[in-house]
């Protein structure tokens, strides 16, 4: 994983991590510039300031893209399955380690209940969840300790990174429409500073109190963005998500890799580096 004295720079050929000082963007662009027409570099570390750095003007190797008209004029991503990959496996281990009870009894908590739903809706807060889970396990394990198992189930999608530094370079408004709950939204938003610097709005789940596939969710969500359901373009991993979109007049296309997700944006008129 990344640290903070780590850099990371985007462009077509993939992801370069360098440990602070090791080389600086002009000599990585002048290299990529001899494989690529036009590239986009996105230092991670300073966000959103080194994305408007790296401009055409700034950096001649740049080149920036004029958005089209007939391009979406908000774009929403979804967060778990997206933007982070998670392992719910993962976490129900480290939860079971953490609480010293079995695997079985995790599962059944968190799966063959109606608690994380109503965690994620809103209508169960953080303390009443550890509350619910202490009460049902039989367990005393501290809060932060329980936050922190079930947290580290996420990585990074950083192969998704170039399409969105690219949308935000070109001045795209961007967007997290997620079924998420508290601590796993702090966790994301403090580890990947992606999700600090390149989103104008999220629309929560648990903030917003309503989940996907449920209407509510994406009429909150276009009220945030600010436009008309149909300039919305929404991408999500699960189907039954992404047709209740369309159902409620956004755009919306199933994640399935990068380059689909490009591709599909391409068509819709979003002219991409990628």
């Amino acid at each position: 994983m990344r640290t903070d004295n780590e850099t990371t720079y985007f462009s077509p050929a993939g992801a370069i991590t360098l440990g602070s000082g090791m080389t600086n963007s002009k000599s990585i662009a002048i290299s990529e510039q001899k494989r690529y027409k036009s590239i986009v570099l996105v230092d991670l570390q300073r966000g959103k300031e080194s994305v408007m750095s790296h401009s055409a003007a700034s950096a001649p190797w740049v080149t920036q893209v004029a958005r089209s008209t007939d391009a979406p004029r908000f774009i929403f991503f979804d967060l778990g399955g997206v933007i982070a990959l998670f392992d719910r496996n993962i976490a129900i281990r480290q939860i079971s380690a953490a609480a010293d009870i079995s695997i079985d009894v995790v599962r059944e908590f968190l799966c063959d209940t109606d608690l994380q739903h109503r965690h994620e809706s809103g209508e169960v807060d953080q303390n009443e969840f550890y509350a619910a889970f202490c009460a049902a396990t039989g367990t005393h394990c501290s809060l932060d300790k329980l936050l922190a198992a079930g947290n580290q189930m996420f990585t990074l999608n950083v192969r998704i990174l170039p399409i969105i530094a690219n949308l935000a370079m070109t001045g795209h408004r961007l967007g997290i429409l997620s079924n998420t709950c508290v601590s796993h939204w702090e966790y994301c938003h403090s580890q990947y500073s992606v999700l600090r610097h390149a989103f104008a709005v999220n629309a929560l789940s648990y903030e917003i109190g309503a989940i996907k596939p449920d209407p509510t969710i994406y009429a909150a969500a276009a009220q945030l963005a600010g436009v008309a359901r149909q300039e919305i373009f929404f991408t999500d991993d699960r189907i039954e998500n992404v047709v209740a979109a369309q159902e409620a007049g956004f755009d919306a296309e199933q994640f399935i890799s990068p380059r689909d997700l490009a591709h599909g944006l391409r068509s819709r008129g979003v002219r991409l580096n990628y």
